[in-house]
């Protein structure tokens, strides 16, 4: 009797785990598969894209590789391509960059309350404490020329292109200074180096004009100064990069300042509040403090380039692409840089509480997109 009764609860619990089995199966439904959609981007539904072969939601701007990123304290990147959901920096910190190519910003939403960064370095002053070096480039900007010497050392030039003094013919320390760098993809003819004999002044670094020519004391006839470099580029930006670099001064001149780098910034929306500062100047020429001889001072960057493209932009704060300015206290005066370019493009643009200098190119259109 015990047997039979075991023998049927093994029977009714094989029964209800069959019974659980099926059930199981006949509820079970498969994994719906993903929208493949190749490069065919009707297959995807509305608010959608193609991308990598699946359909995925569409972003205001850019799918944001590089996810979101706040500065809040000052802070140094290396320059090149960067995808953002959100880019703000908040007030009272500056991000700026390092490395020769210049920037590039993807973003949905973009919010300046503090800077951002692209100058140019100043030139160093000649002294005997001090080398005249040129200054670097912003990231797209040509190098400084280094000054010359007379008893207090050559300066070097900056990084990219700046060129380092070269010697009097016949003496074996005095030296004219260095010319300035181009800005990355440029083939203009750069800023030169103002010559020893009589300290001539270094050439202003070019950009959307010439570069202007430091001073010369002209009593013979082969006396040189230092011419400033040319323009290049146009207003819709062709080539986008940076200002050219300056040209150091002679005999104990100053360093040539480096020229502003490139930033492009492309966004859904971009505001650039009334703490906010975009600056894109060149550098200043370095002077003399003390030594020998008549000296030339160091010449002046050319502003960098600034191209700004939005649905929807606010500018109340400053946008700057300066020229930098040759120094005036040496001897003979360096040569101002030229300014750079700005371009703002929205279809929704307001910039009447702000400040854009030099005058920018303002067009009507949007960014295409997403990026």
């Amino acid at each position: 009797m015990r047997r039979n009764s075991a023998l049927m609860m093994l029977v009714l619990v094989a029964m209800l785990l069959a019974l659980c089995s099926c059930s199981s199966d006949s509820s079970s439904t498969p994994a719906a598969a993903a929208v493949t959609c190749t490069t065919d981007a009707t297959l995807c539904g509305s608010g959608e894209t193609c991308l990598d072969g699946v359909c995925v939601d569409t972003p205001l701007c850019t799918f944001a590789t590089d996810g979101s990123l706040a500065i809040t304290a000052d802070t140094t990147m290396a320059s090149g391509v960067y995808n953002y959901d959100s880019f703000t920096i908040a007030a009272g910190a500056t991000l700026s960059f390092t490395g020769t190519e210049p920037v590039m910003i993807y973003a949905n939403t973009v919010t300046i309350d503090g800077t951002l960064d692209v100058t140019g370095f100043d030139g160093m002053d000649s002294s005997s404490l001090s080398l005249p070096h040129g200054g670097d480039g912003g990231p797209g900007g040509g190098g400084g020329g280094g000054g010359g010497d007379c008893g207090n050392g050559d300066g070097t030039g900056g990084t990219p292109g700046g060129g380092a003094p070269t010697p009097y013919p016949g003496q074996t320390y005095w030296s004219n200074g260095g010319n300035g760098g181009n800005a990355v993809g440029s083939t203009a003819a750069v800023a030169s180096g103002g010559d020893f004999n009589y300290g001539g002044g270094g050439g202003g670094g070019g950009a959307s004009d010439d570069g202007l020519n430091g001073e010369r004391f002209a009593i013979y006839s082969d006396i040189e100064y230092g011419y400033g470099g040319d323009s290049f580029s146009d207003a819709q930006m062709v080539l986008f990069t940076g200002g050219g670099g300056a040209a150091g001064g002679g005999a104990n001149g100053g360093g040539g300042g480096g020229g502003g780098g490139g930033l492009m910034l492309i966004a859904d929306t971009i505001v650039i509040s009334s703490t906010g500062v975009v600056d894109a100047s060149g550098g200043e020429g370095g002077t003399k403090t003390d030594g020998d001889c008549n000296s030339g001072g160091g010449g002046g960057g050319g502003g960098g380039m600034l191209w700004l493209e939005a649905d929807t932009m606010t500018i109340d704060g400053a946008v700057f692409a300066l020229a930098g300015s040759g120094d005036l206290d040496t001897t003979r005066f360096g040569g101002d840089g030229a300014d750079g370019r700005i371009q703002l493009s929205s279809p929704v643009l307001d910039m009447s509480l702000g400040t854009v200098d030099p005058a920018p190119l303002v067009r009507t259109d949007g960014p295409a997109c997403p990026y």
